[in-house]
């Protein structure tokens, strides 16, 4: 993908169908390292980030040397963020599709929690405008 394909993509909001998720398999002192497509329920998101992910073998080695990771190929793919404040996911360039409405979190303060809050923002000093310190 091309720099100028890639910056018209920034901040689109798609609907992603499929996300990759890191696996693991162990062997011989060995761990391979792969990214691998899998299905989700249909959710929107923005495109916060272009990037390839890379599949390798991790080698765990003896105390004296340090490990390595061997790179053997790389995954390109999108980073999509759902909500403003969580984590962005990978998502295969085929995993998603232009358009789509964003579900928002909205969390829910109970009245015994919002009175709580009231009694501990009473005692907070203000000034002429009830603008708090």
């Amino acid at each position: 993908m091309k720099f100028k394909d890639a910056a018209e993509l920034m901040g689109k909001l798609v609907t992603v169908h499929v996300e990759l998720q890191r696996g693991e398999k162990h062997y011989r002192g060995k761990e391979r390292l792969e990214w691998s497509p899998r299905q989700i329920e249909p959710r929107a998101g923005w495109i916060v980030r272009v990037y390839h992910v890379t599949n390798g073998i991790y080698y765990s080695r003896s105390y004296d040397e340090p490990p390595e990771f061997r790179v053997t190929d790389a995954v390109p793919c999108v980073f999509v963020a759902y909500q403003p404040n969580r984590r962005p996911v990978p998502v295969p360039l085929n995993g998603y599709s232009i358009g789509g409405v964003p579900h928002v979190d909205k969390q829910r303060w109970s009245e015994h929690l919002r009175d709580a809050q009231r009694e501990i923002m009473a005692d907070v000093p203000r000034d002429k405008k009830g603008r708090w310190f």
